[in-house]
């Protein structure tokens, strides 16, 4: 059985993984350090929730991707061509809220 702090202790391990490859890709720019930033948080998010690495990858350099700051090719080389599939897609989601009508 796996307990919260050991899915969450390797949750963070894969993200901190992640980001190093993802520091090899960086540049200067005030764009990347801002999508950057919101992918990390995201893929926190998705990594505390036990998510399998190309899943956390995904979250992690989808704000990139669809900023046009990281292309499909470049992400299949870091991380591979599942993780480019998968930002793309989760891409074409779009933003989730809710209705300007909409109250509990």
């Amino acid at each position: 059985m796996k307990t919260t702090t050991s899915a969450a202790a390797a949750g963070a391990a894969v993200l901190a993984d992640l980001r190093n490859s993802l520091m090899g890709l960086a540049t200067d720019s005030s764009a990347w350090a801002e999508a950057a930033t919101q992918g990390h948080e995201t893929a926190e998010i998705v990594a505390a929730l036990d998510a399998e690495r190309d899943i956390v990858a995904g979250a992690l350099v989808q704000p990139l991707f669809a900023r046009g700051l990281l292309q499909s090719a470049g992400i299949g080389a870091a991380f591979g061509a599942s993780v480019a599939r998968f930002a793309e897609q989760l891409g074409q989601l779009g933003e989730f809220r809710t209705g300007a009508q909409w109250f509990p």
